[in-house]
């Protein structure tokens, strides 16, 4: 939106940064050097590439080393997001430099132990209008997204670091300034500024400070005062990535101090926040609880899926799916694959099927990952030409009615795939099965090797092998 924001302003008013403010704010380079002009205070670091030396990085600092992309998202590829990394041992740091694009760099940090913090700020004209801070509770073991923060008071110097930056960039909008702070010893060190709403949002607007409101009220109404009192000590929970991180943390190794693990008996105590009424949740709201009800469902289906995928190896249930299959048609004409992305699993069914049957059988597959036209990855490739399989030239194609319909029998890989077809297509539930149950040696779930080494990937095509070779051996195909 912002490279064509001509093309938007002339259908109508939009919010967005001023060009070379983005510019700015959107390049983690630039603003690790803008900091430093402002004599904010950043963690040592260096620029690196897939050709730098690791002794040229361990010159200036010591594992583990934090790699940051110089942006999240590249024009030409907003399919693909680049995140930050930590590399805790040399050869961790050497795979994921050589993971890089030729010619890409990345800003290799030395890491800082502390606490995440955000000031949240409303800003005109590079004066700040109104500021909000949270404290991380919650994080990724290793860092990342909060699940569980709480509203508190504004640290004065954290404050003045989010002031001059915003002053420097000439900035108007919304921003949230990160920040990593040491309660110890009382230091704390700059990170990034997300130039957008942010994801801790909700705890903002809980807490009394909406900006998506105060945003409007300033563009559209003008508003430039604002009361700057907000609620402290309001927590708020994004629920699924919490049950998620509670599972992290209760099998974590608590004396390692790289880890942002929480000690049980302070989780435990988090109980009395819901109590005295001060626990919120990202999609939970009175005047709109929806959002909420469709969150618990998706973590309903989602255990389903994991207790089916752990259930499905025993004895019991492997002979109820393997009984399902015996309802296939002998007269199969047409055979349908589907599994998410239709860039892994899916296409090498297809085409390994396709090169052992009859002209007359028509083979195809289909991914509902929301985006087609998509390559299988390296790795799929050399798996598949082990095989005999090229894959080469495949791209995705997104699945539709259309290829449910017309399809004899549709094979799924795990249980996401069986659960999603079923639900989208009930109809399709009487020719829909599981390709894994037809092995009566192999595991049911066929998981997705995405992502994965190439030996994953060989792993996985000779799993789906088997299973084509006993449907062809129990069929007429």
């Amino acid at each position: 939106m912002q490279k064509y924001r001509e093309d938007f302003e002339n259908i109508c008013n939009l919010y967005l940064l001023d060009d070379d403010c983005y510019k700015t704010a959107n390049d983690k380079f630039e603003m690790q050097k803008l900091a430093v002009d402002l004599a904010i205070i950043v963690p040592k670091e260096i620029e690196a590439s897939k050709t730098t030396p690791l002794e040229h990085i361990f010159s200036h600092f010591s594992l583990p080393v934090v790699l940051k992309p110089k942006s999240s998202f590249v024009i030409n590829k907003l399919d693909k997001k680049k995140f930050v990394s930590k590399a805790f041992s040399a050869d961790e740091l050497q795979s994921q430099l050589n993971a890089l694009d030729e010619g890409e760099s990345v800003c290799a940090q030395q890491n800082f132990i502390g606490k995440g913090v955000g000031i949240e700020l409303l800003v005109k004209d590079g004066q700040v209008l109104f500021a909000f801070q949270h404290l991380r509770i919650h994080e990724p073991l290793h860092g990342g997204g909060s699940s569980y923060r709480k509203s508190v008071p504004l640290h004065k110097e954290l404050l003045t670091a989010s002031k001059k930056l915003m002053g420097a960039l000439n900035y108007t909008g919304v921003a949230m300034v990160e920040f990593k702070l040491d309660f110890v010893t009382n230091t704390w060190v700059f990170i990034e500024i997300n130039a957008r709403f942010w994801g801790s949002l909700p705890l903002a607007i809980a807490s009394g400070a909406d900006f998506p409101f105060f945003l409007y009220l300033m563009l559209v109404e003008g508003k430039i005062d604002f009361n700057p009192n907000y609620k402290n000590g309001i927590y708020c929970r994004n629920i699924s990535k919490d049950l998620a991180w509670l599972y992290q943390n209760l099998k974590a190794d608590r004396s390692d101090p790289y880890l942002e693990t929480r000690p049980l008996w302070k989780v435990v105590l988090e109980g009395s926040n819901l109590l005295f009424l001060k626990e919120r949740y990202d999609t939970f709201t009175l005047d709109d609880p929806k959002p909420g009800f469709a969150e618990i469902s998706s973590i309903f289906n989602k255990l389903l899926i994991i207790v089916s995928n752990n259930l499905s190896s025993i004895g019991l249930l492997r002979k109820l799916f393997r009984n399902n299959t015996a309802i296939l048609d002998t007269n199969i004409k047409s055979v349908l694959f589907v599994c998410k992305g239709n860039i892994c699993r899916s296409p090498f069914a297809h085409y390994y099927l396709r090169s052992v049957l009859s002209a007359d059988i028509e083979v195809f597959s289909s991914g509902y990952f929301p985006t087609d036209g998509r390559p299988s990855p390296p790795e799929a490739i050399e798996a598949g030409q082990r095989l005999g399989i090229d894959l080469s030239a495949h791209r995705s194609i997104l699945l539709n009615r259309n290829n449910i319909e017309k399809a004899d029998v549709i094979f799924t890989f795990d249980e996401e795939n069986y659960r999603t077809i079923a639900k989208r297509y009930p109809k399709a539930r009487a020719k829909l099965f599981r390709l894994g149950s037809l092995d009566p040696n192999s595991p049911i779930v066929i998981k997705d090797p995405f992502g994965k080494k190439a030996d994953y990937f060989y792993s996985t095509y000779q799993q789906i092998k088997k299973a084509i070779d006993v449907l062809k051996g129990i069929t007429e195909l």
